[in-house]
């Protein structure tokens, strides 16, 4: 990453809380890959990132048991800003993997809800008429030579995207452009 930018979120309690912390943070963003990391403090008050389970605690994920089971347990959220396609900064995820045949079987099973799990972390806004984005089936993509899967709008545009860099990472990100950014950047320090 370029950029790191900590948050406490000790006293934060729900998931409107973090979005709105993390939206204050805005000004701190630099261009290139801003790592988020979310941080609580322990009784003797050092602090250290939360958990991937604390995060989907807070998310109120509904991934299936079986995914959670095979991410690592360190996770980095960010955002990406910063090139003529990105001007806004694009959230994502990467969360590491110690098993990858369970974690692509339990991601399909986890599309049904993804959208409505990650939507307000990744601040996308929703009309009237994006509600059928919450029912409507993910499509095969290839981004830079990596299958990926992809939950198109209503006007076709590419909303929500993920996948699996190699057998050990997994990135999900509302941007095209974000995702092949982070794949080349995971594939220079991890290629297998």
């Amino acid at each position: 990453y370029d950029n790191a930018i900590n948050i406490d979120t000790t006293k934060i309690n729900g998931l409107m809380n973090l979005v709105g912390t993390i939206h204050s943070k805005k000004q701190d963003e630099k261009n290139g890959v801003n790592a988020i990391f979310l941080n609580k403090k322990d009784v003797s008050g050092s602090e250290q990132q939360i958990s991937k389970d604390e995060l989907l605690s807070v998310l109120k994920s509904t991934a299936p048991g079986s995914l959670v089971r095979s991410m690592e347990d360190k996770f980095l959220f960010g955002k990406y800003k910063g090139t003529p396609t990105v001007e806004e900064s694009s959230a994502f995820l990467i969360f590491g993997i110690n098993d990858y045949n369970l974690a692509y079987a339990s991601m399909l099973d986890w599309e049904k809800s993804i959208f409505s799990d990650l939507f307000i972390l990744f601040d996308i806004t929703l009309s009237d008429s994006d509600t059928a984005l919450f029912e409507k089936d993910w499509k095969d993509v290839i981004i830079n030579n990596k299958d990926a899967r992809v939950l198109y709008g209503i006007d076709g545009e590419g909303i929500l995207f993920y996948s699996f860099v190699n057998k050990k990472v997994l990135i999900i990100t509302e941007n095209s452009e974000v995702l092949k950014r982070i794949t080349n950047a995971v594939l220079i320090k991890n290629p297998k």
